[in-house]
């Protein structure tokens, strides 16, 4: 996610909102407006819009990173919506033109398997959710347990149309893999290098 504050604005202010860090507030990123007063506190994690108008954040109970709330708010403090309940709290992933990408996590250990532990994309526009990564159904996570999805992080590539993402195998060790953003044609390993850092290239198939 992009963390520096872009130069674009809401045209309703002269300033956007400044995400910095203050441990005196919370022990996470905190979300100040024009007038330096906190406007928004347990953001556990951020992505700013591709245009730099909106932030589209995860706010938390501050004492657990499950269960999350994915918000969107303008970049001038207004309109705080929340887009999707239960996810992790370190979960947003990137953004790109209308959709959110993110990791859903409603429980530590759910009952059954519905998607928790995977990566999911949200339009912004419409609300739709779709499912991107299927780890635990295709395979990448050959010992399921606690019917959780094993991917970790992700970022769209090739112009918004695959993601390159990590995931493990049930034994902790992350893998890069690719598939597509919508969830379709399955996974394919990137490479056989442990990967525990993933990064791409905007609009290109390179990976870093």
């Amino acid at each position: 996610p992009t963390t520096s504050n872009p130069t674009a604005v809401d045209a309703e202010t002269a300033t956007p909102l400044t995400v910095a860090y203050s441990p005196a507030v919370s022990s996470g990123p905190v979300l100040y407006d024009r007038g330096g007063t906190v406007a928004l506190t347990n953001v556990s994690s951020y992505c700013w819009s591709p245009d730099g108008t909106q932030v589209a954040y995860v706010k938390t109970d501050s004492t657990t990173n499950i269960n999350g709330e994915l918000r969107l708010v303008n970049a001038g403090g207004s309109m705080d919506t929340l887009l999707v309940a239960g996810v992790d709290g370190d979960a947003v992933l990137d953004w790109h033109d209308d959709r959110i990408l993110f990791r859903k996590l409603t429980s530590a250990t759910p009952a059954i398997y519905a998607g928790d532990g995977e990566c999911w994309t949200v339009n912004v526009a419409t609300s739709e959710l779709q499912q991107a990564t299927l780890t635990y159904t295709n395979g990448i996570f050959s010992a399921p347990a606690g019917n959780l999805g094993t991917a970790v992080s992700a970022f769209f590539i090739s112009a918004g149309t695959q993601l390159s993402f990590i995931a493990h195998k049930g034994n902790g060790t992350p893998y890069p893999y690719l598939c597509n953003a919508d969830g379709s044609g399955g996974h394919v390993a990137a490479n056989t290098a442990q990967s525990w850092a993933l990064g791409a290239v905007p609009a290109t198939n390179t990976m870093l």
